[in-house]
């Protein structure tokens, strides 16, 4: 019985407790829980950073506000300008981001920055002044980017944008590791082509050659690469119409997709089209074109390294200079 009255009092007891924690809201919007009913407040770092194409700008929203269409929904946009550094490829080519990152970098000054991909280029800026830091035009799709707290930068490029759901559904299928064995493998052949081409040109093998670059541009699907190896060698054959031809495809090509600078410039040399040569040589350096590391010593400038511009062009890529 004792025990009984015991157990009784303790459920009284609890049943108590319970009582006293329910909620009960204060004319001031605060339960005795000290949960309130107020709408949230934003605070630093809550904010949503979004790609939008219609404006072709990178937006930062409050989440706090429950319509992003309101004027004070949108904290911060951007766009790369030529006032911020970019070149106008650049910006011509932005299309409002496929991919950004706000990452707070100790590296760089323990400062805030943004990564941000578009199709063809990459970017890093500071927030908010959004000048340039870095960019890049890369050959691909650019979809993804990463920006790690020691300022090393990392982006996910795809050949083009109808072959990523594409992988990722013959990786369902297949096995993703034997996919991207036989990507390596078709590009490995591509790029085999392309030297065999290269070889048999310099053999002065027209015919052979011209196969062989038909081949890789075949299996390179678009890429610029066998395209130029092959102006190069209509040029070489004695057919400047045709390389012309090529070469009118690929620079308009530029507007759509990312055509190197420093291979126009390479074809407008070999055609002996030099003041062109020279013109696309300083777009490539302010493209930042990865084949300007080769401006010394590219057998397809050497129809342009006996003109005066070429070594002042030289001493300005810092390439002048032989270490021993």
């Amino acid at each position: 019985m004792n025990k009984l009255f015991f157990f009784v009092l303790l459920a009284l007891a609890m049943a108590s407790g319970c009582s006293k924690k329910s909620s009960t809201t204060t004319p001031g919007g605060t339960d005795t829980t000290g949960n309130t009913n107020n709408p949230p407040a934003s605070f630093a770092g809550s904010y949503i950073m979004a790609t939008n194409d219609a404006s072709r700008k990178i937006e930062l929203y409050d989440p706090v506000v429950d319509d992003w269409n309101k004027p004070e929904a949108k904290i911060w946009s951007w766009a790369p300008t030529v006032a911020l550094g970019f070149s106008t490829q650049e910006v011509n080519s932005f299309g409002g981001g496929t991919d950004v990152k706000l990452r707070h970098v100790k590296a760089w000054h323990d400062s805030t920055f943004i990564a941000v991909t578009d199709n063809g280029m990459a970017a890093i800026v500071p927030y908010p002044a959004g000048t340039k830091k870095w960019s890049m035009l890369l050959s691909g799709n650019v979809h993804s980017a990463e920006l790690l707290p020691n300022g090393a930068r990392v982006n996910v490029i795809s050949p083009g944008p109808v072959r990523t759901p594409l992988y990722g559904k013959l990786g369902d299928l297949y096995g993703r590791k034997r996919v991207l064995q036989a990507a390596v493998v078709v590009f490995l052949l591509g790029s085999a082509l392309c030297g065999l081409a290269r070889s048999l040109e310099a053999l002065g093998h027209f015919d052979e050659s011209r196969a062989e670059y038909e081949e890789g541009r075949r299996l390179s699907s678009g890429v610029a690469g066998p395209s130029f190896g092959l102006a190069h060698l209509e040029a070489a054959s004695g057919n400047p119409a045709e390389a012309r031809r090529i070469l009118a495809e690929l620079t308009a090509a530029r507007a759509n997709r990312v055509v190197s600078a420093w291979g126009i410039a390479a074809l407008h040399a070999s055609l002996g089209e030099v003041d062109e040569a020279f013109r696309w040589l300083d777009t490539a350096i302010e493209e930042r074109a990865a084949g300007m590391i080769l401006l010394r010593v590219h057998p397809r400038l050497d129809p342009i390294r006996d003109d005066p511009r070429y070594w002042p062009l030289v001493e300005r890529m810092g390439l002048d200079t032989v270490a021993e």
